[in-house]
């Protein structure tokens, strides 16, 4: 099972779509009961569950058992739009002898076909002592795309039944039975719609200082992007005149294959009376999007932006909430070396491919380099959160020590803003 601290430093795309809807519905009752323990008398703004979880690379993961087993780590993804997990680890369910019962093809993002799964029924899903029966587990065939990922699976809209209340602040999520029952104003409310069981919200966008278009996005979790925009959905959305890509135009592996494009700023986000500037974004090209492109929306909003606030999803009532924290007005910044990196299986950074023209271009440095030590630091040493503002600190110089096949390579970067 996955250490919690691996992740992918590159725009992953955890999106879930169409292929999975063709399972048969699910099971009676997803609502939650008390596992092992008695049902507690709650008080006025007392949550039903307390879930703690970890933020991984902008990846909601928190901890789950199946059927009282020992805890594995999920991926919270709002793209996955069924109940239950997608489990990445065919192992975790031959040691808990799981037994299947049927097969599915999966959709979702990537420019490969799509992916199979053997499915399980009536499994028991537990977060903090409070059970979920009557789940479903999706056990993928091939799991190579996602050695890089930060959890064992992926989880769908189990907890959703409920309303959601997602601390950024505090890393926990909270469960209530209404949103009338949170102890204090969850925020501005977004109505939302759901396309193929999976959340939409209304926003606007400016590329490159045009107009404002309005678009609507895909509420999505499993993305670790702020935004992902479809420059092909609108003629207004294209690429930004000065987006950059990498060698290979890679953006990230996504459950069906590559994802493409390029990466860039939107000059502006709306979403309701939030405003930002200089939105870091992924452009993906329509070929990489495969399956997610039937939704037909204009993007995604990610886990990037939405840790900048308390968040409260009501699916119930259609409703999102967004409460400013202490995070909202930040800048958003990408990688100034230039590098699309992952965790390898040894828990160092391997470098998935490189941005031209660019501090790390420029020292040589090459897909399938594998850096172990930061600043003198074992990369197994270090979270994700500290990696990442290494590498985002404008004129300051980064010591890499890297491996390169049998070699050994001392490399200092000055890092400069590439968007």
């Amino acid at each position: 099972m996955k250490n919690s601290r691996r992740c992918s430093l590159v725009f992953t795309l955890a999106v879930l779509v169409t292929g999975l809807l063709v399972v048969a519905p699910p099971a009676a009752s997803g609502c939650m009961q008390a596992v092992g323990a008695a049902v507690q008398v709650r008080s006025a703004g007392t949550p039903l569950v307390e879930i703690p979880f970890t933020l991984v690379d902008d990846h909601i993961v928190l901890p789950v058992t199946i059927n009282n087993s020992p805890e594995i780590e999920v991926l919270l993804d709002t793209g996955m739009p069924m109940k239950g997990l997608m489990l990445l680890d065919r192992g975790i369910a031959k040691e808990l002898g799981l037994k299947y019962s049927g097969t599915v093809d999966l959709g979702g993002g990537g420019d490969a076909s799509a992916v199979t799964a053997d499915v399980i029924t009536g499994v028991t899903l537990s977060f903090a002592g409070f059970g979920f029966p009557g789940q479903r587990i999706f056990v993928l065939r091939e799991t190579d795309f996602a050695d890089d990922w930060p959890a064992d699976a992926v989880l769908g809209t189990t907890l959703f039944d409920h309303t959601v209340e997602i601390d950024f602040s505090a890393s926990m999520i909270r469960l209530y039975e209404d949103v009338e029952d949170l102890p204090r104003d969850p925020g501005h409310e977004f109505g939302l719609t759901f396309t193929m069981g999976i959340p939409v919200v209304e926003a606007g966008v400016a590329v490159d200082g045009a107009e404002i278009v309005p678009v609507t996005l895909i509420a999505d979790t499993g993305v670790n992007a702020p935004l992902l925009v479809f420059p092909y959905s609108h003629k207004e959305l294209a690429f930004p005149h000065d987006a950059v890509q990498t060698r290979t135009g890679v953006l990230s592996e996504g459950l069906s294959g590559d994802v493409h494009g390029k990466i860039g700023r939107v000059a502006r986000l709306e979403l309701g009376p939030y405003d930002f500037d200089g939105v870091v974004a992924a452009f993906p090209t329509r070929a990489s999007m495969g399956h997610a492109n039937i939704l037909g929306q204009n993007g995604f909003v990610g886990t990037g932006l939405f840790k900048r606030f308390t968040v409260v999803f009501d699916y119930p009532n259609e409703s999102l909430y967004l409460d400013p924290n202490e995070t909202y007005g930040e800048r958003f910044e990408w990688n100034m070396a230039g590098l699309l990196m992952g965790i390898n299986r040894d828990g160092f950074l391997q470098i998935k491919d490189v941005v031209e023209d660019t501090p790390g271009a420029r020292e040589d440095i090459r897909a399938n380099d594998i850096i172990v030590t930061l600043d003198d630091s074992d990369v197994r040493e270090l979270d994700s959160d500290t990696i990442h503002k290494l590498f985002n600190k404008e004129g300051a110089r980064l010591h890499l020590g890297v491996q390169r096949g049998s070699d050994r390579l001392e490399i200092t970067l000055t890092l400069r803003r590439i968007l």
